[in-house]
């Protein structure tokens, strides 16, 4: 199942980067791409589960550290947008991106941060 899961994720990253190519060249197909990837992330997601169910491990590591681990994860992804927009000449509207993507990872870094002991 290590191996389906794997597949399933490889799946919805491809259908992912499909659907956003073409936002500008094909609306109709973008728009359905949508529910495409979703599908293949819900496969993904539920394969995993079940393997969960069945007391399977996707990360060898505690409790404790996958929650300290969602946390960095967290906060790496803030600082790597942060420091794109200080080190690169960016428009308005991409700062504005920036900003809004900050923020949205702000809001979970403090429901993250509430998990730790």
């Amino acid at each position: 199942m290590n191996d389906l899961y794997f597949k399933a994720l490889k799946a919805y990253t491809d259908m992912l980067t499909i659907h956003i190519a073409t936002k500008t060249s094909d609306n109709p197909f973008h728009k359905e791409t949508e529910s495409f990837y979703e599908t293949l992330f819900d496969i993904a997601h539920r394969i995993w589960e079940k393997n969960i169910d069945l007391w399977w491990e996707l990360i060898e590591i505690s409790l404790d550290e996958k929650k300290k681990k969602a946390l960095e994860i967290i906060q790496n992804l803030q600082k790597e947008i942060e420091n794109y927009k200080q080190n690169n000449k960016v428009s308005l509207w991409t700062e504005d991106l920036l900003w809004s993507l900050a923020n949205s990872l702000e809001d979970i870094w403090w429901s993250s941060k509430a998990f730790i002991k």
